[in-house]
């Protein structure tokens, strides 16, 4: 019984010994020196930080080759370019690419280009839907984790009621790491009957085929 009260009664007198007040400010002043204090290098390194404006889009850093990297994607001619990082989330027990990320990569890149040729598309208003009827990829090349990749794609060929997309992946050394096709249709909103090109995508697509 005298051993459990011990402890209480030890943390009793280191608070009301004399001394312990001083004690515990001076700890506390100790530690602030050791981590640089209120003025100290952090605050500075953080003063020379570039203030960045709300709503501005902070590119990647320039990679050994120079090349910049845009979060929205970009258009090199007809083709829509997403360049981007792949990371350990993106790889299987192997340590390579998992194969199913391809597949992945390509519909992300699929919907910047969207947005950036439909930027006024809205889900809740739209008439009709864009569906896909078929895609096919064919691997080339591995690519592992940290490897730079860019994902593109085109308007390949369209008609009445069809529209293909072309895609093509490569890695910062501009080996191509595979390709395919896609091929879309576009169905009510209402009813998903079968309809033709809608005019707004028609006039969005045409600029890039």
């Amino acid at each position: 019984m005298v051993g459990s009260v011990l402890p209480v009664g030890y943390v009793i007198w280191m608070l009301v010994k004399p001394g312990a007040a001083h004690e515990f400010v001076g700890g506390v002043e100790e530690l602030e020196k050791t981590a640089g204090g209120p003025s100290g290098e952090l605050v500075m390194q953080e003063e020379k930080a570039e203030a960045i404006e709300p709503g501005r889009v902070v590119p990647f850093p320039k990679g050994g080759v120079g090349v910049a990297t845009d979060l929205f994607g970009h258009f090199e001619g007809k083709w829509f370019v997403h360049t981007f990082v792949a990371t350990y989330a993106d790889t299987n027990s192997v340590g390579n690419v998992y194969f199913g990320m391809y597949a992945m990569w390509v519909g992300k890149t699929r919907e910047l280009f969207f947005n950036r040729c439909l930027p006024k598309f809205n889900l809740k208003t739209t008439p009709y839907y864009i569906l896909t009827r078929s895609f096919e990829h064919k691997f080339m090349r591995e690519t592992r984790e940290f490897e730079r990749v860019s994902v593109k794609i085109k308007v390949g060929e369209y008609n009445r009621k069809f529209v293909t997309l072309e895609h093509a992946i490569f890695d910062s050394a501009g080996n191509q790491l595979g390709k395919g096709k896609q091929q879309l249709i576009f169905v009510s909103s209402s009813d998903y009957k079968l309809l033709d090109i809608p005019n707004e995508v028609y006039e969005a697509f045409v600029a890039y085929a």
